[in-house]
């Protein structure tokens, strides 16, 4: 028992933190040290409840029933617990593993605060290539918890962990048919309002009537026919310009053949 307690001892000397040196030293573990104005102490703040409740500074369980008080920093709310009911020179620090104060558990529930904390982005719908091919879209709507305010979210934003919001999603008719897909959304929206998700939307929001379709269709042919009036315009004068070359090349190869139209007159004056 001595044995492990100089182990500890001489442990801690080793390993301990620039943060238990200023706590400590604050304490000063002194008698005086209670007065410090910084520091709070709790003497009989409790006894060990359970071996998985708190070890010592070299990770060896602290025994079922040992005494502790606390000591806490008032600036930065830290809190440190020692051995014995009171302060004394044989104190030793101890991890708390389990349970812990109000203020502790406080301190670690504010820590772990996940991001669902931010605000979503609202999305303005779109329909998709792959959306149009199946005949419907999977909406997403959430209805913040403090105001009530319903927005439409994307289905990056709706996979998260909505806390603070009030999830619905709905399966949005993309029907070529005007008739079917004006009653089929009007179905979603009363399903939106009974959740009490008041938004406006058309029933009729991404019908595609064929016009758009058609004028795409449009541009895509007249795209084409000036393409080919280019590439054939090209041709041509690509045409001309191999013929001119041409032409220039045989005349540079063949000079005889110029000078034979002179011949051919003195030839002829000779007959008559």
């Amino acid at each position: 028992m001595a044995k492990r307690k100089r182990k500890r001892k001489s442990f801690f000397k080793q390993k301990s933190t620039k943060y238990f040196s200023r706590l400590l030293s604050e304490l000063s573990l002194k008698k005086d040290s209670v007065a410090n104005p910084s520091v709070r102490t709790i003497d009989n703040a409790g006894s060990v409840q359970s071996t998985n409740d708190f070890i010592y500074r070299d990770g060896t369980k602290v025994p079922v029933g040992t005494p502790y008080h606390i000591h806490i920093d008032n600036i930065s709310k830290d809190e440190v617990y020692m051995t014995g009911g009171v302060h004394d020179s044989s104190s030793e620090i101890i991890t708390r593993l389990n349970g812990g104060t109000t203020l502790n558990q406080y301190k670690q529930a504010k820590t772990k605060i996940p991001e669902y904390s931010t605000y979503l982005q609202p999305y303005v719908f779109e329909v998709k290539k792959k959306s149009r091919k199946l005949g419907f879209a999977r909406r997403y709507f959430v209805k913040r918890y403090s105001d009530n305010n319903v927005f439409e979210i994307n289905d990056v934003s709706a996979k998260k962990e909505l806390k603070l919001y009030e999830l619905c999603s709905i399966k949005w008719s993309l029907d070529t048919n005007q008739t079917d897909m004006e009653r089929k959304n009007i179905e979603n929206i009363d399903l939106l309002l009974s959740k009490g998700f008041d938004i406006e939307l058309s029933p009729l929001q991404g019908y595609d009537s064929g016009d758009e379709r058609d004028e795409k269709l449009k541009e895509l042919q007249d795209t084409r026919k000036k393409l080919k009036f280019f590439r054939e315009k090209v041709r041509k004068k690509k045409k001309r310009s191999i013929g001119k070359k041409s032409k220039g090349k045989k005349g540079k190869s063949s000079p005889t053949s110029r000078s034979q139209p002179s011949s051919s007159p003195s030839t002829g004056g000779g007959a008559y």
